[in-house]
């Protein structure tokens, strides 16, 4: 919106849950560079009021902390070329270091082979010219590791095999290589320049992984992880993940609560999680169904149906929370042989087929 060249007002706004999510780290870091920004609300969260002027954004030196989100980072390194002034970005990580580092990287991959001229000076300090972007006659963009994380679950828990397609070894995305965390839990994979293949355990004998799991790379998967590790021999600690308790909803918190539901037994961690495995849980009475609440976050929602594609009566109080990024899960989801009842409009259900699963 800043970089809007016209007199105006623009109002930022979003759902409930946005309104709760802090924003002050990137409204600080612009306004230093004269942008005029105030809340409307809340002071640090949206809504933010947005005046902009007929010269754009001044650009110039920036320093942004940067151990919250990798998204404030992109968003200023995107913007960054239409300033009128070239860009210099510092990232002050406050001590815990950058957030989501690998985000970051795929932001200026990208800016770089659309002709942005782009350098890290020194580390975590970024020059960025002001001559625009260079558009491409075409341009093949990756499947969503992050999705992908679900299928591939799915196979893990289950015993089945699934390929996903457009997303293997050469992505530039961090969250590619979770079927490594998979593989180490006792699946096998298989993964070409462009596709990734998980095939879990048939005797369902998946272990966890000894000491922390650090998540950091790939912190939006932590919710899958935990899942399969729901079903897992042993205890799996996944940690450098506390940027999740200001995403959606809290999800660390959130996935203990709703874990706990089930019987599992799983503890928050300063920042992470802890969840010991019940295998056991796989032979829970399918007639005594536990409601579990997604809070309108489509991770959440996706990894519980990853947990009750391993145990019965796990029912899920909302799917279309998935439409967010994922508005054909609950399709694949019965493709590979998942039995989902929908009940009413928002209630989904899903137990363990008999099915063998196979590739999409």
């Amino acid at each position: 919106v800043n970089l809007i060249r016209e007199k105006g007002s623009v109002v930022v706004t979003g759902n409930e849950r946005m309104k709760e999510r802090p924003i002050a780290d990137l409204v600080d870091a612009l306004k230093t560079t004269g942008c005029q920004i105030e809340y409307t609300e809340g002071k640090g969260c949206p809504p933010i009021r947005v005046n902009t002027t007929e010269n754009g954004w001044k650009g110039g030196n920036v320093t942004l902390a940067a151990n919250v989100s990798s998204q404030y980072v992109s968003s200023i390194l995107i913007s960054a070329s239409y300033a009128r002034e070239p860009v210099t970005l510092r990232l002050d990580d406050r001590g815990e270091g950058v957030c989501s580092r690998p985000y970051i990287d795929i932001t200026i991959d990208l800016l770089t082979k659309f002709g942005i001229d782009i350098k890290e000076e020194q580390q975590n300090v970024f020059r960025v010219a002001n001559k625009g972007f260079q558009n491409k006659s075409d341009w093949c963009v990756e499947g969503d590791a992050s999705s992908a994380s679900y299928p591939l679950a799915l196979a893990a828990v289950t015993g089945g095999k699934v390929t996903v397609n457009n997303c293997g070894n050469q992505s530039i995305q961090g969250d590619a290589s979770f079927c490594r965390i998979l593989e180490k839990m006792g699946c096998s994979v298989q993964q070409t320049d462009t596709t990734t293949t998980v095939q879990g355990p048939k005797d369902h004998q998946l272990k966890a992984i000894e000491g922390d799991v650090d998540m950091d790379s790939m912190t939006d998967l932590f919710m899958t992880l935990a899942a399969v590790a729901s079903v897992s021999h042993g205890t799996t600690r996944i940690v450098n993940i506390a940027n999740q308790r200001v995403k959606e909803c809290n999800r660390i918190e959130a996935m203990v609560q709703e874990m706990t539901k089930l019987g599992m037994k799983c503890k928050e961690l300063q920042t992470g999680i802890e969840v010991t495995g019940n295998p056991a849980l796989r032979n829970r009475t399918k007639d005594k169904v536990v409601f579990i609440d997604p809070r309108d976050d489509h991770r959440l929602a996706m990894s519980f149906a990853v947990i009750g594609a391993a145990m019965p009566g796990v029912a899920i109080t909302e799917k279309s929370c998935v439409n967010k990024t994922y508005p054909t899960f609950w399709t694949h989801a019965q493709s590979l042989g998942l039995n989902v009842e929908v009940g009413g409009t928002t209630t989904t259900t899903t137990t363990t087929s008999k099915k063998q699963k196979t590739s999409k």
